[in-house]
């Protein structure tokens, strides 16, 4: 799995997205050191009514939630 640092994911998360989306695999993002994020694909998803279909799902993976900012 790919893994990257908050701060690089600030700047590159449009194309984060679409990559999971396009490759299937899931990203994860660090904060601190420590797994923070996963970005992961969403082709099982029911998307929401009355929106467009659900590429990319974030799951919070930090253990610490008193961190997320």
């Amino acid at each position: 799995m790919q893994a990257m640092t908050a701060s690089e994911f600030r700047d590159k998360w449009l194309s984060v997205f679409g990559q999971v989306a396009a490759t299937g695999k899931p990203v994860l993002i660090t904060k601190w050191g420590k797994p923070f994020l996963q970005l992961e694909p969403a082709y099982d998803l029911a998307p929401p009514q009355d929106t467009g279909p659900a590429f990319v799902q974030v799951r919070v993976v930090s253990p610490d939630t008193s961190k997320i900012s």
